[in-house]
């Protein structure tokens, strides 16, 4: 009849293997799982999405404020085919 006897282990699970006449409890140590906490903050792609973000939106602001100057001036001249395609699927009206 065979038993199980511990050997050398290098981790946290003991490895055994059979033998004959002796009886051993064999001990299994719950595995620690490796943690890695990753912040978005941190990541180079997140600055880099900041400052495109934060550069679009001060051109966006530049565009809005030539646009009010425009309006304000009856300078604004919008292309009304452009607003036309746009419109029209909104009313479910599409042209194409």
């Amino acid at each position: 009849m065979s038993t199980i006897k511990p050997t050398q282990s290098q981790g946290p699970i003991d490895i055994t293997r059979p033998t004959e006449g002796v009886k051993r409890n064999v001990r299994v140590e719950p595995a620690r799982a490796d943690r890695v906490a990753l912040r978005r903050e941190d990541s180079g792609v997140h600055r880099l999405y900041q400052s495109v973000d934060a550069a679009e939106a001060s051109d966006r602001a530049k565009r809005v404020a030539d646009i009010k100057k425009a309006v304000e001036n009856g300078t604004y001249r919008p292309n009304l085919k452009v607003v036309a395609e746009r419109l029209l699927p909104d009313l479910g009206l599409d042209l194409r």
